[in-house]
């Protein structure tokens, strides 16, 4: 299903060590062997249909349960790599938002970090003692250079849920359609961002007809469109990923 991770790169840690443009290889991995319509016509993303397919393909153990917290926070997914088993809140069961996007974000630990032992500086991600990936509702570093081994897990697997949630090409499809609904007739695929007052209400717009086509929150749509250079800014950095992503799945 996935790269071959004896051909991945790794840090002295034991993280595995990716581009952004890996991960989304790995999540079109993913998705082509589940369902490749997925890759290339928008829809609601089967979360539930992800973790049975993992069931039966991989014999991954599914449980839904209290998760409690951890040092204050509410822990909502885990995964224990020495039973294959992932574990999600019975808490967030009932918000399709939270549920999806933790599926997908314990699906991306699944995938990228269960093949080698990994040690942190942190205990509060995986603990060696029982081999486990927990995930809590709280702050993530942005700043690369100050990234920790388990801040960069957490990008990975975030990075990966939203290329599995919404795989680039079925993302543009959709983008261009709200787009069209809209009345834009230009630049069809990308969003201008100059930070005025109405670039921001045409991006809340678009913002809010994806919502409908993939029921997830305003931020995790906000953060795909960003992450595929779909919303372009006013400088050529905030593009270059946009134009690689381009030429990597057209």
């Amino acid at each position: 299903m996935t790269g071959n991770p004896s051909t991945w790169r790794y840090a002295a840690s034991g993280r595995p060590v990716f581009t952004d443009m890996e991960i989304e290889d790995e999540a079109y991995t993913f998705l082509h062997a589940y369902d490749k319509t997925l890759l290339t016509e928008p829809s609601f993303p089967p979360v539930a249909g992800f973790l049975e397919y993992l069931r039966k393909s991989y014999g991954v153990n599914v449980i839904v349960t209290d998760l409690g917290q951890r040092n204050g926070l509410v822990v909502v997914g885990k995964v224990v790599f020495s039973t294959n088993t992932i574990c999600v809140s019975e808490d967030i069961i009932a918000d399709q938002q939270a549920f999806a996007s933790t599926v997908g974000h314990e699906i991306g630990h699944w995938v990228l970090h269960r093949h080698r032992p990994i040690r942190i500086e942190d205990r509060q991600l995986i603990e060696e003692s029982d081999d486990n990936e927990i995930t809590v509702l709280g702050p993530r570093r942005s700043n690369t250079k100050n990234r920790t081994t388990r801040d960069w897990m957490e990008h990975q697997a975030k990075v990966f849920s939203g290329a599995l949630l919404m795989p680039v090409d079925a993302f543009r499809v959709a983008v261009v359609s709200a787009q069209k609904h809209l009345g834009v007739t230009r630049n069809l695929g990308r969003v201008r961002r100059d930070y005025q007052g109405s670039s921001e209400r045409d991006l809340q717009s678009l913002i809010a007809i994806l919502q409908q086509v993939y029921g997830l929150s305003k931020e995790a749509i906000r953060v795909r469109l960003l992450g595929t250079g779909i919303i372009q800014s006013s400088t050529k950095i905030g593009n270059i990923l946009g134009d690689m992503l381009d030429r990597r799945f057209s």
